[in-house]
């Protein structure tokens, strides 16, 4: 996810499951100050749908 503007420092990133599949994932972010990275370490399956939620803040 690429921020509209960088933060001036990395901010904190809180990310959660938006539905079941997604728990399947096993999932982890990476923060940098112009965006985040959502790291897998399951491989998605075709076919499913996977939403996640997240909140930022510096």
């Amino acid at each position: 996810v690429t921020f509209n503007q960088a933060f001036s420092k990395v901010p904190k990133v809180i990310l959660t499951a938006g539905n079941e599949q997604t728990t399947d994932l096993k999932f982890f972010r990476s923060a940098q100050t112009g965006k985040f990275l959502i790291n897998l370490k399951n491989a998605p399956q075709a076919g499913q749908t996977y939403t996640f939620d997240y909140f930022v803040i510096e």
